[in-house]
């Protein structure tokens, strides 16, 4: 079995950005994974990072416009005006993939961290994302037995 490929990755990314393709929450998500399993959980830990910014950064802007502006003009050329908003923020499985990868790097406390942040943006956790979270916990890189 080939080893994970992130470089790779990261060049479809660059080339789905030259075809201006904006990457989502799904595609971020995807090269998450592939940082996660080749073991770059720096890498991993900065995606999720830049997606907690861009979406608070975009639930800023929202807020300011809707302050400033109590009935948005929702004409038809009023909407076709106006870009197309990119979804990146995280979900629930960003935050499994990055609690995953400090489990699977010994860095027990960095997936607590991961959790916390979870926990912060009112996502509620399922079963896969606790048993990451547990997991986790073992703190030994990986290993259930000496």
């Amino acid at each position: 079995v080939e080893p994970p490929r992130w470089d790779v990755a990261l060049d479809v990314v660059r080339t789905m950005r030259e075809l201006s393709q904006q990457p989502n929450t799904y595609t971020c998500n995807a090269l998450m994974d592939v940082f996660a399993r080749g073991g770059q959980w720096k890498r991993a830990a900065w995606l999720l990072d830049r997606m907690i910014f861009e979406a608070d950064r975009l639930e800023k802007r929202r807020q300011e416009r809707d302050a400033g502006n109590s009935a948005p003009d929702k004409s038809p050329a009023a909407t076709a005006a106006k870009p197309q908003t990119v979804t990146v923020s995280p979900d629930l499985f960003s935050f499994t993939i990055l609690i995953n990868a400090h489990g699977r790097a010994g860095r027990t406390r960095a997936a607590m961290d991961t959790w916390d942040k979870l926990l912060a943006r009112q996502l509620t956790p399922n079963i896969v994302t606790y048993s990451a979270a547990i997991r986790s916990c073992r703190g030994d890189k990986g290993r259930l037995w000496p």
